[in-house]
């Protein structure tokens, strides 16, 4: 119960972070994320039609991707 709660915790802190981040960088420096994320994504789903890596794994860490772009 305490280990969730601090991951919880740490959750809501590496979004809050991410967003002050975002509010202030560029305009241009965020298209750039942006295409850094979509890169990793498509890797990721490379990774999951190869079946070079776990399915459960590339799933997670895709997510994790996908959650950061959209907050963009």
């Amino acid at each position: 119960m305490i280990m969730e709660n601090a991951n919880e915790h740490k959750i809501v802190i590496y979004n809050n972070i991410l967003k002050e981040t975002l509010d202030i960088i560029s305009v241009d420096c965020k298209k750039e994320v942006l295409g850094i994320l979509e890169e990793r994504m498509e890797y990721y789903k490379t990774m999951a039609v190869s079946g070079s890596m776990d399915i459960e794994e590339v799933r997670f860490k895709y997510s994790i991707y996908n959650d950061i772009k959209n907050l963009i």
